[in-house]
């Protein structure tokens, strides 16, 4: 996150009442410190609930919805800056309750009012220490969702040529969501758990295929988990371009 940090600009800080609805930032990146009301923020489909003292970042300009669920309103700091993070995808990120955090950015936005060359160095100071912290707090964030993973990946190493082996299921063995599961999934490989699959018993068949080890297409086919011999002939054309017969 934290490379080439000396390009990042600070565009804004601000004190707004925070409004139901869509919001359609044009700023690149967002960090918001609740002062009072809780709100719930929706972020690419994912829901996340902010109280007053969280601190959320909001990286590479997502689009996001944001809804009081009770009757109550209240105020933030907006911290608006433009500039790349290195390996840093589009979402949010959130620290709870951190003095130091709060500190930092009520700071800020003192600093922010009285516009001096100073002022703004101090500004740009505090903001990379802010960074700082969201920068841990992803590093702890990504070995924990790594470890969650681990149950399914282990079924997966264990089952992955059984043809009863099923991807829908994978996230009951991690005790989460299986849009969550999906997700943290496709973050780590690349690829749906289906399509992981998928491709690993593709891979594990040319190589067999390639060998010689077995006579007939049918029984490769069958020893890597495909059911289906029409659709394992499909699906190896798709994908090397040419039939698993030669």
């Amino acid at each position: 996150m934290l490379n080439d940090i000396e390009k990042i600009k600070l565009l804004s800080i601000t004190r707004q009442t925070s409004r139901h609805g869509a919001v359609h930032t044009h700023y690149p990146h967002r960090i918001i410190l609740r002062l009072s009301a809780v709100m719930d923020y929706i972020v690419q489909g994912e829901r996340v609930r902010v109280e007053p003292g969280d601190v959320m970042f909001l990286m590479n300009s997502p689009h996001y919805q944001a809804l009081y669920p009770t009757s109550e309103s209240g105020e933030s700091l907006m911290i608006n800056f433009s500039g790349e993070l290195i390996d840093t995808p589009s979402g949010v990120l959130v620290v709870r309750k951190s003095a130091e955090m709060h500190r930092l950015i009520c700071a800020m936005y003192r600093s922010w009012a009285v516009q001096t060359d100073v002022n703004r160095c101090r500004c740009m100071a505090m903001l990379w220490e802010v960074l700082a912290i969201f920068a841990e707090a992803g590093e702890t964030r990504r070995s924990y969702t790594e470890r969650l993973l681990d149950p399914a990946l282990e079924h997966l190493e264990k089952h992955i040529f059984d043809p009863d082996l099923r991807a829908g299921q994978l996230h009951r063995l991690c005790g989460v969501s299986d849009t969550y599961f999906r997700k943290l999934f496709e973050e780590r490989f690349g690829l749906t758990p289906k399509k992981y699959i998928l491709q690993r018993r593709l891979d594990q068949a040319k190589a067999i295929l390639e060998s010689g080890e077995y006579g007939t297409v049918a029984a490769v086919a069958e020893a890597v988990g495909f059911e289906d011999g029409l659709y394992f002939g499909k699906v190896y054309r798709d994908r090397y371009g040419r039939s698993p017969r030669g």
